[in-house]
């Protein structure tokens, strides 16, 4: 993504600087970005604040500096070497700085792997906080990934936050807070970042892309730049995302009243079962969108949806399928989805049962119309 700033959340950044100056920073800070806000350039530009008092000129300067110590997830059996990973690193803060966990883990050849957190991090990092800032009179370990801190390397890490040594600070960052002990969060100051603003991801993309998003781009970015870039940079990916789901659709309502249909439909969730994890996750997420849009549309609420077809899709046609009486089940069905595949679901059988659901709750009736 090629960002050096954190997009949007200067007047974030101008706060937690504001509290350090005037000496009230925590040492812990637990910042929670689920999206693709900014946390990581967030958390670099604080470190180069903390580290020389000033904002850094690029964010290579400050993964340059020694007394920052970044630790994230690996793979327990990597075909890279800790040099490498530590390049590697390098160039996802560089140029994917708004990246997810996956989009770090596929940077080591993780595959459909999550990678980890685990005791030996924290055992390396106990040691580089029991040793003298290098040059100046402080040291900053940025913990970005928490999500997948193992137990016991969380309960190591828990001591060190308790009494953190003078003049050593930790960041750490995650996607999903209920992933963490309590005992990690309580001893944090817990910001959970806000969307970035509309006019922000209009200027990042007019800077990065030379041309101007639309307003329904915008909308459906849902203040992301992680959202808005992927579009931006894959248009192609996005059409091929939508095309799936209308087959998907329409599929599902036409195999409730014909058998011969069903058959088509397993052939379908089993094209979905053979996508990577991360596509599959992104799948449902998409379809949690749509399926909230086109409650918006029936329900005359079409001004708050946010959906922007790169297909012709009719999402007016789509709409009155969604209502009342099946859209929290078809909510839960696609969450529970997504939740499973977090961790590492047989695919084929959890498409095959989505499938079904799916032409089940899609053909159910809006009781209104019954009476």
């Amino acid at each position: 993504m090629n960002s050096s700033t954190s997009i949007g959340q200067d007047n974030f950044l101008e706060n937690l600087i504001k509290e350090y100056n005037e000496g009230y920073l925590p040492h812990s800070q637990l910042f929670i970005d689920g999206n693709g806000y900014g946390a990581l350039p967030l958390a670099l530009a604080l470190s180069q604040t903390i580290l020389k008092g000033a904002k850094a000129e690029s964010p290579s300067a400050v993964l340059d500096q020694p007394d920052l110590h970044c630790f994230y997830p690996t793979l327990t059996s990597s075909k890279n070497n800790a040099s490498e990973i530590s390049g590697l690193w390098k160039t996802f803060c560089l140029e994917t700085p708004f990246g997810s966990i996956f989009d770090w883990v596929q940077n080591l050849d993780g595959g459909n792997k999550q990678g980890s957190i685990r005791v030996e991090h924290i055992v390396a990092l106990q040691k580089q906080a029991a040793l003298k800032p290098f040059t100046g009179k402080s040291k900053v370990f940025i913990l970005w990934g928490i999500d997948l801190l193992l137990a016991p390397a969380a309960n190591k890490l828990l001591k060190i936050l308790e009494e953190p040594p003078v003049g050593t600070y930790f960041i750490l960052i995650c996607e999903q807070s209920e992933m963490l002990l309590p005992t990690i969060t309580s001893r944090c100051q817990i910001s959970k970042l806000p969307p970035i603003s509309a006019e922000a991801l209009k200027q990042a993309a007019e800077k990065q892309f030379s041309k101007t998003p639309s307003d329904a781009l915008i909308k459906n970015a849902e203040g992301s730049w992680r959202q808005m870039h992927k579009t931006l940079s894959n248009l192609e990916g996005q059409q091929q995302l939508e095309s799936l789901w209308i087959k998907g659709l329409r599929l599902a309502f036409k195999a409730r009243a014909n058998k011969q249909i069903v058959l088509p439909l397993f052939e379908w969730a089993q094209e979905l079962a053979i996508q990577n994890r991360e596509n599959q996750k992104q799948f449902m997420l998409y379809g949690l969108g749509l399926i909230r849009d086109a409650l918006m549309v029936n329900y005359q609420a079409a001004d708050l949806h946010r959906f922007n077809s790169f297909t012709g899709f009719d999402l007016n046609k789509f709409a009155p399928y969604i209502h009342g009486d099946n859209v929290f089940d078809l909510q839960a069905l696609l969450e529970e989805a997504h939740y499973i595949l977090g961790r590492n679901a047989n695919a084929k059988i959890l498409f095959t049962h989505f499938a079904l659901e799916l032409s089940r709750l899609l053909n159910r009736k809006e009781s209104s119309l019954l009476e």
